[in-house]
C-alpha cells in the first residue's frame, strides 16, 4: 500500500509539473505577442508623429498617409485634422475599402474626440476606447483610434489612425 501511495504521489506530481510546465509557456507566448503589439503600435505612433514633423504640403501627406495604409495592413483610415478636429484630408485603407459604409465615421466620432482632447492636453498620442464597425454580411471589426497631436509650435491639429485590433 505505500508502494501504491508513492505511486499516486508520483503520477500527482508529474501532473502538476506538467500543468505549470504548458502555463508558463502560455505566458511566456502572451508575454511575445503584448510585446509585438507594443513594438508595432509605437512604431505606428512614431512614424505618425514623423509625417506631422515638417508640416506636409497636401501632396506629401497624400503620398506619406498611401504608404504608411500600404505598409500597415492593420490601419483602415488616417485623417488629418485642424483645430476644430474636422476632417480636412484623409485616406483609406485599399486592404479594407469602404470599412465605414455600413455607419458613417462621423457617427463614430465621440471616442476620438475624446481621445484628441486628452492628446493635446497632455501634448502626447492618445488611443480612444476600442468600438466595432459593422461590415457587410453581419460581419465587423473591432477598431481603436489613434490620435497624434502636431507638434508644439506648430498650428493646431492632429492625425487620427484607426487601427483594427482582429
Amino acid at each position: 500500500t505505500l508502494l501504491v501511495v508513492a505511486q499516486a504521489a508520483l503520477l500527482w506530481l508529474t501532473r502538476q509539473h506538467e500543468v505549470n510546465r504548458r502555463q508558463e509557456d502560455a505566458d511566456a507566448a502572451a508575454a511575445a505577442a503584448v510585446a509585438a503589439v507594443r513594438q508595432r503600435l509605437t512604431t505606428t505612433t512614431h512614424q505618425l508623429q514623423g509625417m506631422l514633423w515638417n508640416e506636409p504640403d497636401a501632396l506629401t501627406w497624400e503620398r506619406g498617409a498611401e504608404y504608411q495604409l500600404r505598409d500597415r495592413p492593420e490601419l483602415l483610415r488616417l485623417e488629418l485634422r485642424d483645430e476644430g478636429m474636422r476632417v480636412t484630408r484623409l485616406r483609406e485603407s485599399p486592404f479594407h475599402p469602404g470599412a465605414f459604409r455600413s455607419i458613417p465615421r462621423s457617427a463614430m466620432d465621440a471616442d476620438t474626440q475624446l481621445a484628441c482632447a486628452s492628446a493635446r492636453r497632455r501634448n502626447a498620442p492618445a488611443f480612444s476606447r476600442t468600438y466595432f464597425v459593422p461590415l457587410a454580411e453581419g460581419m465587423g471589426l473591432e477598431v481603436v483610434d489613434l490620435c497624434v497631436p502636431r507638434p508644439p509650435g506648430s498650428e493646431a491639429g492632429a492625425i487620427v489612425a484607426t487601427i483594427a485590433l482582429s
